[in-house]
Formats: structure tokens, sequence, C-alpha cells
């Protein structure tokens, strides 16, 4: 009777330790209903089900990641941004989906969800890394800037892309030493996109002389997010990057002759023609066909 008596007094006293240890646990979680942002649980909801993002495997992740509001299923992440963007005093979305079978090299999936008559209409669907809202407003709504570069402005039914806010940031004290030793392989990967050569700070002060007051109409269309390549010919990075999906009219060039340590520039604006700096006679023969190959496009 006496081991019988022991047992129990055991058995509650073990449940004691898992009730109070489970309510500790509870304790410790945040509460799921106000975010440091301003999302609300009825925001979370409005999103995950009047916005099409209904599902059960949803599920509360954190707060303030980012400035956003992060919320998850088993491999892919919901990120959640509320602003007025039309100052209608009703709130939109910025909703961006990504994850391992989601997201590429170019970023995540980002919708912007603009409040309209009794809902909400797609008003912009981008890749991106990041979408953020900015300060300034055109026509009445607010910019919106992707990948803390490029800003979006508003022209009265759309987001239209504006400008590239800064240029490259390049490394002061990299220049033709290293693009000699990524040329030959030496050191690190090997450069494959045009712009990734104005990492480095010789090349980006000898271009700017060269380019002068257009500088940020070569640097917009240089670096900017369309498609691009590069590859180094016999001592010379040659490379390209045109403006996604007008690629027939905006495009620019660049030969970054390691050997001679000089560089050599060409862009297409819209609907002008080709610019080249230096002038054409200052370019050596092997580069003046290089450029020639780049121009087919327009000059067959």
């Amino acid at each position: 009777m006496r081991n019988l008596l022991l047992l129990v007094m055991r058995i509650f006293a073990l449940a004691f330790v898992l009730i109070t240890s489970s309510e500790a646990q509870e304790k410790d979680l945040p509460e799921p209903t106000q975010s440091k942002t301003g999302i609300t649980q009825d925001d979370v909801d409005f999103v995950l089900h009047d916005l099409g993002y209904a599902s059960d495997g949803w599920k509360q992740r954190g707060f303030e990641l980012y400035s956003r509001d992060l919320y998850y299923d088993d491999d892919n992440l919901l990120e959640i941004t509320k602003a007025d963007l039309n100052s209608d005093g009703r709130p939109d979305y910025i909703l961006g989906t990504s994850g391992p079978g989601l997201q590429g090299s170019a970023g995540g999936d980002f919708k912007v969800y603009m409040s309209s008559g009794d809902g909400h209409s797609i008003v912009a669907n981008w890749l991106a890394h990041s979408v953020k809202v900015g300060d300034a407003t055109t026509n009445g709504v607010r910019n919106l800037i992707l990948d803390d570069r490029v800003r979006f402005v508003w022209n009265g039914k759309e987001y239209d892309r504006d400008r590239v806010l800064h240029g490259f940031s390049p490394n002061s004290s990299g220049g033709w030493y290293e693009v000699r030793r990524l040329g030959s392989g030496s050191s690190g990967p090997n450069l494959s996109y045009g712009s990734q050569v104005f990492e480095f700070g010789e090349i980006v002060t000898q271009a700017n002389a060269l380019l002068g007051d257009q500088s940020e109409e070569y640097y917009e269309i240089m670096g900017g997010d369309g498609p691009g390549a590069g590859k180094f010919e016999r001592g010379s990075f040659v490379g390209s990057v045109c403006v996604a999906h007008r690629c027939d009219d905006i495009a620019a060039f660049v030969v970054a002759d390691a050997k001679r340590e000089r560089v050599y520039l060409a862009w297409k604006p819209y609907q002008r023609d080709i610019v080249v700096r230096p002038e054409v006679s200052q370019w050596p023969k092997e580069h003046r066909r290089k450029l020639a190959d780049w121009a087919r496009s327009w000059f067959p």
C-alpha cells in the first residue's frame, strides 16, 4: 500500500512539472495579434483569404524581419508589407512569395494590391529580392523601390520604371590588376555579366571621364536588371546589358582592355543612334570588330 501511494505521488509530481513547463513555454511565445510594422491578425486573414493566399499550411513566423512580416508553410515564404499607397485611407498590400521552388537568381514574386472600389486589384507584378515603399509620391501615389536601387512611379494607371537610384558602388581599391586576375581565372569566379566589371574603382573612374554628363544615361542601362552577358577574350572583358523587353532598342556595351588598361563604351538609347566613347577611330581594330558584332542588331 505504501509503495502504491509513493507511485501515485510521483505521477502527480511529474504531471505538475510537465504542466508548469508547458505553461512557461507558452508564455515565452509572442502574441500573434499585433506586429511592430502594423500588421494585425485581421490583415493576415485578409491577405491569406480575400487576396487568394488561403492555405491551411500558412503559419505565423515572426515580426519585423527585414521591416516586413513573414509567414511561411513548409518551404515557402510570404512577405507582407502594408501601406496606404494611394492615400484613400484604406490599406494596400505588397505581397512577396519566395521559397526553394519559387525563388531564382532574379528574386521572388512580388504583387502590389491597391484598393479600388470595394476591393483590391493587382497593379504591379515583379521578380525582385525586395520591394519597399518610397517616401515620395508621383501623381498622388507612393513610389516603390525595387532591390533598393530601381524606382517605380505611378503613371495614373500603373507603375512605370523611373530610373536607377544610384550608379555602381565600386571597390575603390580594385582595378586593372583584379580584372587581369579574374581574366586568367586565378582569382575567384570569372566575370559573366556586363555590369560586373564596374565593381572596380579604376574602371569606373575612367568610364566616368569618358561619359561626362551622359554617365547617368549609360549607367541606367548598364546597371539595370535586364538580360546581359560578359566574357574574357584575349585579355579583354567584353560585356553587354539590355533593358528587359526592350532589347531591340535600349542596350549598353563595354570593353575593358586589361592589357592596355583602357575602357571602351557604347550604348543604344531609346529611339536614338548608338553613342560611342571614345570615338570609333580611337578603338583598337579588334575592339571595333566586337563593337560591330554588338551593333549588328541595328545595322545588319
